[in-house]
């Protein structure tokens, strides 16, 4: 028997309940003596919805402040519906407008959590609805037993369902679904998540499936709800409701903003429309006081006369005799599982001296009583508490000494359990829920003590069921914004298995989505054998999936030191070895991994590791060096001298590459042994030469105070920049623009923020931060460069508009460039003209369009009205394609629909060749043409108007090379990712990706700006020779960052220490480097301009079009 010290040392750090333990069969089972009316309440919504024939019952407000016991009320309501035969749902609700889409993942998530009659939620439904309709044994066995279903058991299995009330045909494709979920096969069964979750299923005979149009998310709520109902009553519990509101009034992201009575509006008539839709349901919806007012307030009389009077939950205990048993009741299982028996049920805590917490809510109670126990264990000695004081303030860790003594045991038990880990063992399926998801629980709790994050504001919670999309989730709710990330294990490499996998884990962190709640990021953790993890044959599915993961979450392949690390902290924490915590916050082991470094970033103690060597960004002549085969060691090293007046060294090497800084004038660099193992053959491959600057302001300035000049060049490959918020990525836009156009390159500078609008504006007094010289640079720029504001859409300013169709005569002669020209534009025009991706019709239809258009500009012909009257009178040898004539006539008549409902498509504003845009007055070096959006105020507007942009763009790129510059002229794209998105829609998304690789061949350059590393399309980031990398602040978008930078030849970059004005700039696959950026030549204030503000510099910038 241990004593009582080992038995409290063997207690959780925190015994409240999170809505997280709603599910968990272990937790605390209720209290007599706490809100009690709220759990008779509960139980008689629960019969009323069992009670009703089929329509589903008011629901019922839970008010409480925090910590007064809501998420442990609806535990108790999941344990009462489920020993009635009925179903706990608890709607995790992330967005509104997609309020359906999410009510019907959160009953799916139900059906695969555990029941109390069952293993899973699906099975009691499926074994309740073949004893109700008497399926004939052998397809109850087969379905239910051997879980190996084919067509025609599943067609008995649904024919005798449907004999139990004839409405329940409309469900049996959701019931085909269903039963195909719960095959042990998983292909089966991955096919029918598909289609619960709306995508689509392809055709499959033996199981019956056919190719259809997946069921809207409603309707799938109706079935699932139909069909549950003839097992008992639903319970929907809604306990996010002041995470929304919350998220409404923060003022931390501008789009998010939105009132929180609008969001409740929309959330009243939504939980209206699920009464309406579901049988025998009634919604629990537990919220705080001010929230359950703030919804009286902004909903109509008719949605809170929906809701039975609410339900106040008790402020605090009734007594010290309540306070003991509650205090009983957690410490049970602590003292059952060490076998302690202690004097009296709720020691330490005698009866007595609780006659405080008639003042504490369970929470602080067990907050109070926590730290208690901490202070038991830290003493080595277990004390009866003399009185309850309540805990206002956080809980902070006690000091830690690092003397290695101290925790040299729990060092040496660490190490052994390293050592006893093989990561062979997290390959294969069967490791995945078993190994690898405590796994990754132990490593991040143990992340959240090294931290000292609070348990209650940094909430990790694991998976309950093999069927969930993903193995943890965190929580950060200590910002202004909660943080999310969503954890998963993958050990396979077998591509179905990965598609769904993958598939799941997106959709399950809503990654692509805009959550106004939560920041979601996904993580898939890879420990599949590296050397065939990603060989699986290119174009397939699961490429397309695992690459849409890979723009907007973290793909990071486990290394065996992480493996070793987290299989060990989960043995300690399954041991509960005593001084563990104060072990992690000393070691700090989970803490540098290489998973949390990538996820949360590097300790505070780290610091970032040394950089590679600084390299000029020039390029010129080459000269050969001498050739050395020698072979050094560590210990017999052998140096290649070589001297490099102002030059740049590069070696090669049998592992590797390593590039050698210039030294000055008759110094000498070394080589030092470089390769495998230390070990390499070194051979001097280039020297090159000094290369003069540039007459131009340069961009900022290295660590060694050397200049960075605007390589146009390098430009002509094209530019990316990362950076977040308050980087200064405006400043480097700007300063990039400036410093091409004093060297005679006019730039197209597209302006979604208003913040480029000034670029033709002096400043009025000259700002800090400015270079030596760039006073007269300023002056120089304002003499030498003519900046017009445009404003399309935006008849008061300066008008701007492009033809849907590019200039076809200058592309007419070369069959390849004619033929990207076509599909660029029938591209373009296939939203225009609403033509789908689904169905075969829509195939059809893009095919007229095509031939129509290769038609009408085989001669050159590019004008639009003209394409439109051809389209109405198609010649019948144009297509092949049946009833093409009409198909023609209807395609001509919705573009002519969008003509008049869009006021910048095919012409509103003077249509203008880009070389009025791209060319100087006389006297003037270059032309800076910005293009403002306020006239496009839908993102719709704009990427139309960008591809019509583009289209012009390719035609004049061709017709206009740079023969005897490097550059012709540039493109500047902000916030590129609504422009060119590594997933989603996007107008012009074919046209960006199509002039990305065709316009450097002509010498145009494309300047791209994002926050998102990885929201742009891999093809852009792929197409740029040159990367600038700013502050960014979120783990995920450094760690994708980073992986691009690597990707591209460069080195790791530490982006979250970096101040305003600070880059890294990596070019032509050298390593990164420091670069300081000072402020841009041209006025820009702390704020945007205002409408008026731009409408007035069309009037002071330029001269009109035409003059």
């Amino acid at each position: 028997m241990s004593s009582a010290i080992d038995a409290l040392r063997m207690a959780p750090s925190d015994f409240a309940v999170t809505p997280d333990d709603i599910w968990d069969e272990d937790s605390r089972p209720h209290v007599q003596g706490i809100n009690e009316p709220a759990m008779r309440a509960i139980a008689t919504q629960i019969e009323l919805a069992e009670r009703s024939a089929r329509a589903s019952v008011y629901g019922l407000p839970i008010i409480g402040e925090g910590g007064r016991g809501k998420s442990h009320l609806l535990g108790q309501a999941r344990i009462m519906v489920q020993r009635r035969g009925g179903f706990f749902v608890r709607f995790n609700l992330l967005h509104l407008d997609q309020f359906w889409s999410n009510l019907a993942g959160s009953y799916l998530y139900a059906l695969n959590m555990p029941h109390r009659r069952a293993e899973t939620g699906l099975a009691h439904l499926l074994e309740t609805l073949a004893d109700r309709a008497e399926v004939p044994d052998k397809v109850r066995r087969q379905i239910l037993g051997d879980r190996q279903p084919e067509n025609e058991s599943i067609s008995r299995f649904i024919e005798s369902v449907r004999g139990l009330d004839p409405t329940l045909a409309g469900t049996r494709k959701t019931l085909r679904a269903l039963i195909m979920l719960h095959s042990r096969d998983e292909i089966t069964a991955n096919a029918g998540e598909d289609y619960l979750n709306g995508g689509e299923v392809d055709f499959d005979p033996e199981i019956g499936m056919t190719r259809s149009t997946p069921k809207p998310p409603r309707e799938v709520v109706r079935d699932l709800s139909q069909l549950m109902s003839i097992c008992g009553a639903t319970v929907v519990a809604v306990d996010q409701v002041d995470d929304i509101v919350r998220a409404s009034m923060s003022g931390a992201v501008e789009k998010h903003r939105e009132s929180a009575g609008q969001l409740l509006d929309m959330l009243g008539i939504n939980l209206i429309d699920v009464r309406d839709e579901t049988r025998r349901t009634t919604v629990f919806l537990a919220c705080l006081s001010n929230t359950w007012r703030e919804f009286g307030r902004h909903t109509t009389a008719t949605i809170v006369q929906r809701f039975e009077a609410p339900i106040h939950l008790d402020d605090s205990l009734p007594s010290g005799e309540v306070a003991a048993a509650l205090l009983a009741e957690v410490l049970k299982p602590v003292y059952r599982d060490s076998g302690y028996e202690p004097p009296y049920p709720s020691y330490p805590f005698p009866v007595e001296r609780l006659e405080q917490a008639v003042s504490f809510s369970p929470r602080h109670l067990l907050r109070a009583a926590s730290l208690h126990l901490r202070t038991c264990v830290a003493a080595g000695v277990v004390t009866e508490i003399e009185r309850l004081d309540i805990i206002d303030v956080p809980l902070l860790p006690p000091p830690v000494a690092a003397a290695t003594e101290e925790f040299g045991e729990i060092d040496e038990r660490f190490a052994r359990y390293r050592a006893a880990e093989t990561v062979e063992s997290g390959a294969g399926v069967e490791a995945e829920y078993r190994v690898l998801r405590p796994y990754l629980g132990a490593g991040l709790n143990a992340y959240r003590v090294e931290s000292g994050r609070d348990a209650e504001q940094f909430v990790v919670q694991q998976s309950v069921g093999p069927k969930q999309g993903y193995h943890v989730e965190v929580r950060d709710k200590s910002g202004a914004r909660a943080r999310r990330w969503v954890f998963r294990a993958i050990g396979t490499d077998q591509g179905a298995a990965v598609l769904h996998r993958v598939r799941q884990l997106y959709n399950w962190a809503k990654l692509g989505e805009d959550n106004p709640i939560e920041e979601d990021h996904g993580v898939l953790w890879v420990t599949a054998r590296r050397d065939r993890w990603r060989n699986w044959t290119p174009g397939t599915q699961v490429w397309e999936w695992v690459e849409r993961f890979g723009g907007a979450g973290m793909e990071i392949l486990t290394s065996e030191e992480d493996f070793k690390t987290f299989g060990a902290l989960h043995r300690m924490e399954t041991e509960r070895v005593p001084g563990y915590e104060p072990w992690l916050r000393s070691r700090r082991p989970a803490s540098r991994t290489n998973l949390m470094q990538a996820v949360f970033g590097p300790p505070p103690e780290t610091t970032a590791g040394p950089r590679g060597p600084v390299t000029p960004s020039q390029t010129g002549p080459v000269v050969q060096g001498k050739h050395d085969s020698a072979f050094s060691s560590a210990s017999d090293p052998r140096f290649l001298d070589i001297p490099l007046p102002h030059a740049v060294a590069k070696a090669t090497a049998r592992g590797g590459n390593v590039n050698v800084g210039a030294v000055g004038d008759g110094a000498v660099s070394h080589v030092g042994s470089i390769g495998e193992s230390a070990k390499g053959q070194v051979s001097m491959a280039e020297v090159m030469s000094h290369h003069p600057e540039p007459h131009a302001p340069a961009i900022g300035r290295r660590e060694d105070e050397r200049s960075v000049h605007a390589d146009l060049a390098a430009m002509a490959k094209h530019t990316v920049v990362f950076a977040g918020s308050g980087s200064g990525k405006t400043v480097l836009l700007r300063r990039i623009i400036e410093a091409a156009a004093l060297q005679g390159v006019s730039a197209i500078v597209l302006d979604p923020n208003n913040d480029l609008s000034r670029l033709g504006q002096a400043w009025p007094t000259p700002p800090e931060h400015w270079l030596d010289g760039d006073g007269a640079w300023a002056d120089a720029y304002a003499d030498a460069v003519e900046v017009v504001v445009w404003t399309p859409g935006r008849s008061r300013g300066r008008p701007l508009s492009f033809q849907p169709l590019p200039d076809f005569s200058a592309v007419a002669s070369d069959p390849d460039e004619f033929e990207i020209a076509v599909d660029t534009a029938v591209n373009s025009l296939v939203p225009r003209a609403r033509i789908g991706k689904a169905t075969p019709k829509d195939d059809h239809s893009k095919a007229v369009l095509k031939q129509a258009l290769a038609a009408y500009a085989r001669d050159g012909s590019s004008d639009f009205e003209g394409f439109l009257l051809y389209l109405e009178d198609l010649p019948d040898e144009v297509s092949s394609i049946g009833k093409a004539a009409d198909i023609a006539a209807k395609i001509a008549s919705t573009l002519r629909a969008a003509v008049i409902n869009d006021r910048v498509f095919a012409g509103a504003g003077s249509p203008l060749d880009p070389s009025v845009l791209l060319t100087p007055s006389s006297g003037r070096k270059a032309r800076v043409s910005v293009v403002n959006f306020i006239g496009l105020p839908t993102e719709e507007q704009r990427q139309g108007f960008v591809n019509q942009l583009e289209l012009a763009l390719f035609s004049w790129a061709k017709r206009h090379p740079a023969v005897d510059r490097p550059l012709s002229g540039l493109l500047v794209l902000d916030e590129a990712q609504t422009l060119a998105p590594s997933s989603g829609p996007s107008l012009c998304l074919d046209s960006t990706l199509a002039l990305a690789s065709q316009a450097r061949k002509y010498g145009l350059g494309m300047l791209f700006a994002t926050q998102a590393p990885k929201g742009v399309h891999n093809r852009i980031v792929g197409n740029c020779a040159t990367h600038w990398y700013g502050r960014i602040n979120a783990p995920s978008q450094i760690a994708a960052a980073n992986e691009v930078a690597q990707s591209r030849g460069g080195t790791s970059v530490d982006l979250a220490r970096l101040s305003a004005g600070q880059f890294y700039l990596a070019a032509d696959g050298r390593p990164t480097e420091r670069v300081d950026v000072p402020m841009c030549l041209t006025y820009h204030p702390p704020t945007a301009p205002t409408v008026e503000e731009i409408l007035a510099a069309v009037g002071s910038t330029g001269e009109e079009p035409g003059e």
